[in-house]
């Protein structure tokens, strides 16, 4: 019999072996020969070890790989330790005759075990010698299953009293064709194409949930090179035909290739091909353009250089003598993006008006000239340069022109603002009792921050106070001097139902009885202010000081069927909707000069819009002011409270 003839037999026996590995019960740990009785094994976790003792003689230990099966389940890699004993007779064992003594009879072994880093674990075996196998000193077995660190692959060293023993558990590849083990099973992963969404998914076929959850997977291109990590949703533009996948838990793996024939995928790894080119010289000087092609599968490729400009029209001529064919079989280098080849053309370089570029063939589709220098670039070099000139331009002066506008505005409101005395109020706004003062506040607050004087009965409460609301109204009035003062009524259901009472009051006391009275209007100083706008009606004068003003989420009036007889004639202003208006009566033209006029309306157009989104911001912030601020009619009433003795 030949060499060969040696290995087949060696390797059958190996194959017989493995396919003839004993199945034993896990639930039965440990079993006894004749004999021996009340075997039992426990853990020793002690630090320091007890030593063996009993009416026996270890004499050989085997170690051997077996398979630890449950009933309907799959199988575990375990050991079958089997320790062979001589069992002393009564004179060797003791020296007395006591046979029939229970505990000279009793014995322990200690079985210590470890597997790779594992740390050494220690079984203590339990037993009984029967009296009739001590006097025929028989020959005994004591075997142990042990299925803790062991795995497949796995080497243990076990150690029973002096008596060493090193095993190899049989790798995966060697044990699963024939053994049914957990770490056998390996998970089927299949692609699902997601057309609308442009994905791959890698899904788990298994009925088992917990492997999908260990499940780990990585890429590989083709069945040669390193496996990369892969993530289980991939892009469909990035999908190729050589794209391979391995699957795994914790037991073997599992290989497939679901693209091989998608004429799509192929396509991919064509139009996903690349290459880069460089000019170089060699460490003696001749000219040397380089090149990289890159591509996500190793393909047939053909490269070769050609030269811009020499060809009809625009069209890049090869350069005789310097292609390159590389086949799929070629080894490319690889990292975990793409795959590439490199190669270099010596002695050829640019000259004249002429510019060397690479061209090349990949599966038949042959690619445009690749250069240094992208020469497409330079005919939109010159258009690009331009554009960008012109847009550079044109945001610059917006800048300046910006800056100008803002400096216009300030120029305006400097010599706008110069023509009013300290302390001088331009706006006079007040409101009637019983109503909502938030309005009040805010509107005071947002005319203030446009530079506009402004003054309110209800931030005034003390001086009214003192002086009372008629003096106090008729004192503001006079430093209303400046062209455009005006005094802003706030429009409120109790303000609304105040003028209509005052002037249906003032009508009857007019025309009616001598002997009629009425009670004055004049409780406060909106009844002031109205007293004033009748007193200018019975003159024939429009009150062109007064105004009212209203709030477009509060709309009171529509149009003149609602105005109270005694508003009839004065202007209306509903804000935000009316914000340039009223800023452009509250700041009037002073002068006919041209550029004056610009600047005012550059400051009214943001001036305006600075109002109406101070308004809208606050707009509904209105209601929690009311609650802290008395009303007017309250404060009066609260001084003229009759002092108790």
């Amino acid at each position: 019999m030949g060499f060969w003839g040696s290995v087949l037999l060696l390797l059958a026996g190996a194959v017989a072996s493995l396919a003839q590995l004993e199945r034993y019960d896990p639930s039965k740990i440990s079993t006894c020969s004749q004999g021996l009785i009340s075997c039992s094994v426990v853990d020793d976790w002690s630090i320091v070890q007890e030593e063996d003792s009993g009416p026996v003689e270890i004499s050989d230990v085997d170690v051997k790989p077996v398979l630890c099966c449950k009933q309907n389940q799959r199988c575990e890699a375990c050991l079958l330790i089997t320790i062979h004993l001589r069992i002393l007779n009564q004179t060797e064992g003791s020296g007395e005759d006591s046979g029939d003594s229970e505990d000279e009879n009793e014995g322990v072994i200690t079985v210590r075990y470890y597997s790779g880093p594992n740390l050494p674990q220690y079984r203590r075996i339990f037993f009984t010698v029967t009296p009739a196998a001590r006097r025929k000193q028989v020959e005994a077995q004591l075997k142990v299953v042990e299925c803790r660190d062991v795995f497949p692959g796995s080497r243990v060293n076990v150690t029973v009293s002096s008596f060493n023993r090193s095993v190899s558990f049989p790798s995966l590849s060697e044990v699963c064709p024939y053994a049914d083990l957990e770490e056998c099973k390996t998970p089927r992963v299949i692609p699902v194409i997601d057309r609308s969404g442009g994905v791959a998914e890698l899904r788990v076929v298994d009925e088992d949930v917990s492997h999908t959850k260990r499940l780990r997977i990585c890429v590989r291109r083709g069945l040669v090179g390193k496996c990369w990590k892969s993530p289980p949703i991939i892009p469909l533009h990035s999908v190729t035909s050589c794209m391979c996948f391995q699957a795994w838990t914790n037991g073997s793996r599992t290989w497939s290739c679901p693209f091989t024939k998608n004429k799509e995928f192929r396509e991919n790894a064509v139009r996903n091909a690349s290459l880069t080119v460089s000019h170089n010289k060699t460490n003696d000087g001749r000219p040397v353009l380089s090149w990289i092609l890159s591509a996500p599968c190793s393909l047939e490729a053909e490269v070769w250089p050609c030269r811009m400009g020499a060809g009809p029209g625009s069209d890049c001529k090869e350069v005789p003598g310097f292609r390159v064919n590389h086949t799929k079989d070629l080894i490319w280098s690889e990292n975990s993006s793409t795959l590439w080849i490199s190669g270099e053309f010596v002695n050829i370089s640019s000259h004249r008006h002429f510019l060397h570029c690479v061209k090349f063939k990949v599966d038949g589709v042959i690619s445009d000239p690749v250069c240094q220098y992208n020469t497409r670039r330079w005919r939109w070099s010159a258009p690009v340069l331009v554009a960008l000139l012109v847009f550079g331009l044109v945001g610059v002066g917006v800048c300046l022109l910006r800056r100008r506008i803002r400096g216009c505005v300030s120029d305006w409101e400097k010599t706008h603002h110069s023509g009013v005395e300290a302390g001088v109020e331009e706006v006079l706004l007040l409101h009637a009792g019983g109503a909502d003062p938030g309005g009040v506040c805010v509107l005071v607050d947002q005319l203030s921050d446009l530079g506009l004087g402004v003054c309110s009965d209800l931030s005034s409460q003390k001086e009214v106070g003192s002086c009372g609301p008629g003096p106090w109204l008729h004192s503001k009035l006079a430093q209303l001097q400046k062209p455009g003062g005006k005094v802003l009524l706030m429009l409120s259901d109790p303000a609304l139902d105040t003028a209509q009472a005052c002037w249906d009051s003032w009508t009857r006391e007019r025309t009616g009885p001598a002997d009629y009275r009425t009670p004055p209007c004049s409780s406060d100083v909106f009844g002031y202010a109205l007293n004033c706008i009748f007193t200018a009606r019975l003159k024939g004068g429009a009150a062109e000081r007064f105004a009212l003003v209203q709030f477009d989420s509060q709309r009171l009036l529509d149009g003149d069927r609602l105005v109270p007889e005694l508003f009839r004639g004065l202007d209306l202003y509903s804000l935000p909707s009316d914000s340039r208006r009223l800023l452009a009566e509250l700041c009037p033209e002073r002068t006919t000069r041209f550029s004056m006029r610009l600047k005012r309306l550059l400051w009214l157009r943001q001036a305006s819009a600075r109002l109406d989104k101070g308004l809208r911001n606050c707009g509904k912030g209105l209601r929690p002011h009311a609650d802290s601020v008395l009303t007017q009619e309250e404060s009066l009433e609260e001084e003229m409270l009759p002092l108790k003795h």
